[in-house]
């Protein structure tokens, strides 16, 4: 007896030593900065790896070694909302790593129909707190399923750390020992405890991501259907200006004849009969001759502003004298003027060098007789119109004055709409097709310009149109208007906005280039190399994030000597690909044809 307490109290000052708790003290500055590293690598892995199956696979792995478990396994529950995971805790085993063969495998085992947690079992299960098990045979004496399960899986000590994903259990990682039975330490235990809580941040990154890659192919497809939908809007438009051009040659050809007939036979009847005619069938007869011309003119005027507005008709610039542009105008309609009993006049500001002026004269006449006709139809007996004129820097300005009916604000918007007259058709005083101001404006924006009006009710209005000075044209034959298009005015569009790109064609069309619409950037590099033009228009956004085929698009472009209009929102973001000017959208189009101009100079 004296001998074993001897060496019973030898063994307590040896495990009281200085030396003792030096060497204990060594041991947990190891093990602390062993789990130190581990959780750097498992946080490294995180970080840089979408891979939640990797992830999860190769941190069981490397955890379960750390530990020497002589297994670890990762249970993680069905069904995403809480009750489905706690209360029923139905899942199975997907990951697990074993110390050896020796050691029974239990993945794709399932505790369901015998997992029944406890209040305290799900309380901390929701807090994320382990849970340590020395003996599994005392722990689950009272849950003979739950203990029999264990015993099938060699299971003698366990501990468990709840896997807690936006606040809802997703899993849990269990370390097991089965070759005998283990006091956990704490170390150990919240050891496996920050593991779990990484392992939750590593599924939620998965899960963010899986919703962008979702959100992402839903959007690829929005996109897809959307370019569909254009394309075949497109393709629907051209049809329709196909079938607008055939109605149109049909209407010309089966209206204008026959009333060519009407008008020239009431003409004939009226100078030479076959017997003498009365008051009544000569008053007949130029009802009809007259209603014929004016069924002519207005059948013309729609067929003028359909080809017009359809790009049939372009520009044809000249040198144009205003001073007998305006001269003429003011003669042709003093007989309408003196009529209606409306005094006409001209106030011209020109100076002997500011008289000529390069634009699309036979444009001009039409601007200028719709805006005068305008003004004295709607101007009373004793009234006035008045035109005047001036030179701007680099554009002309010309207005027109008249003390008639005015317009109300309320009907400012419809004021240049096609087949818009502002009154109502039941209380109608004045005669037109509401074709005037709308063609008006089709051709004031043709030469880049713009047409402004201002008015009082019963006070009259006043209409200003501003035109620049046009280009001077390269070839001889003014008359010509079949234009042949060459690369030097051929300009390539990139832009999925189906209202912007329409207007971009629009207007550059009407001003004499040749576009060329993209829809999508994948055929832009054949198109340069096919088409050769001088410029591209191009929201950039819209090109390849690959820097490769951003430089083979960028020396294409250099090598054929081309400019670079880019669009931009009004939040720009970096544009990856040089250009030559940018412009703003929503695109201004007087904006749009003076940066064209800017960077294409010449037309030919």
């Amino acid at each position: 007896m004296a001998q074993e307490t001897f060496i019973l109290n030898w063994a307590k000052q040896m495990a009281t030593s200085p030396e003792m708790e030096v060497q204990r003290s060594a041991d947990t500055l190891q093990t602390q900065t062993q789990q130190s590293l581990l959780l750097d690598q498992v946080v490294t892995r995180i970080r840089h790896s979408l891979d939640l199956p990797d992830i999860l696979e190769t941190t069981v792995a490397q955890v379960r070694s750390f530990l020497a478990a002589d297994r670890l396994v990762l249970y993680q529950f069905d069904g995403a909302t809480e009750k489905a995971s706690v209360e029923r805790a139905a899942g199975y085993i997907t990951y697990e790593d074993r110390a050896s063969e020796e050691i029974s495998s239990v993945l794709q085992s399932s505790e369901k129909g015998c997992f029944a947690p406890s209040r305290l079992q799900r309380a901390k299960f929701l807090s994320g707190r382990p849970i340590a098990v020395d003996r599994v045979d005392k722990q689950y004496a009272q849950t003979p399923c739950l203990l029999k399960f264990l015993e099938q899986a060699q299971v003698k000590s366990k501990i468990i750390a709840p896997v807690v994903v936006n606040g809802k259990p997703w899993g849990l990682l269990i370390a097991h020992q089965c070759r005998g039975y283990r006091h956990w330490e704490e170390t150990e235990v919240v050891f496996l405890q920050h593991i779990a809580e990484h392992l939750a941040v590593a599924v939620n990154q998965a899960q963010l991501y899986a919703q962008l890659q979702q959100q992402t192919t839903s959007l690829e497809s929005c996109v897809v259907e959307r370019t569909q939908n254009l394309h075949d809007a497109l393709m629907a438009a051209e049809m329709a200006n196909v079938t607008k051009g055939e109605f149109l040659s049909t209407m010309s050809h089966e209206l204008r004849t026959p009333l060519t007939y009407i008008i020239g036979m009431s003409a004939t009847l009226l100078r030479w009969s076959f017997g003498a005619l009365s008051d009544r069938q000569r008053s007949y007869l130029n009802t009809i001759n007259q209603s014929g011309e004016q069924l002519l003119n207005i059948i013309n005027n729609i067929l003028e502003f359909a080809k017009v507005e359809s790009g049939q008709r372009l520009l044809e610039t000249s040198e144009v004298s205003l001073s007998k542009l305006f001269g003429s105008a003011i003669t042709r309609y003093s007989e309408l003027a003196q009529k209606r009993n409306v005094q006409l006049s001209i106030d011209s500001k020109l100076k002997p060098d500011e008289d000529l002026f390069w634009a699309d004269e036979k444009r001009l006449q039409q601007m200028i007789a719709n805006l005068t006709e305008n003004a004295i139809k709607f101007t009373p007996e004793g009234g006035q119109v008045k035109w005047l004129v001036w030179r701007e820097t680099q554009q002309v300005v010309f207005q027109v004055e008249d003390t008639g009916i005015g317009i109300a604000d309320s009907q400012r918007d419809d004021l240049f709409e096609k087949f818009k007259q502002l009154e109502s058709p039941f209380q109608r005083q004045y005669s037109g097709t509401g074709l005037g101001l709308a063609m008006t404006k089709h051709l004031v924006e043709m030469h880049g310009g713009t047409i402004q009006v201002e008015s009082k009710v019963d006070q009259g209005s006043t209409f200003t149109v501003c035109l620049p000075n046009q280009l001077k044209p390269q070839h001889s034959r003014l008359g010509d208007i079949s234009k042949t298009f060459t690369s030097t005015n051929r300009i390539i569009l990139l832009e999925q906005d189906e209202e912007s790109a329409a207007m971009v064609c629009s207007r550059l069309t009407a001003a004499g280039y040749e576009v060329i619409w993209l829809l999508e950037a994948e055929p832009l590099a054949a198109q340069l190399k096919l088409l050769k033009p001088m410029l591209l228009i191009a929201d950039l956004s819209l090109l390849s994030q690959d820097a490769r085929k951003i430089k083979s698009l960028q020396l294409s472009i250099t090598t054929l000597e081309a400019k670079v209009l880019a669009l931009v929102e009004p939040e720009p973001a970096p544009l990856l690909m040089a250009h030559h000017d940018v412009l703003a959208k929503p695109i201004d189009p007087s904006v749009l044809l003076d940066k064209v101009r800017q960077l294409l100079p010449v037309l030919p």
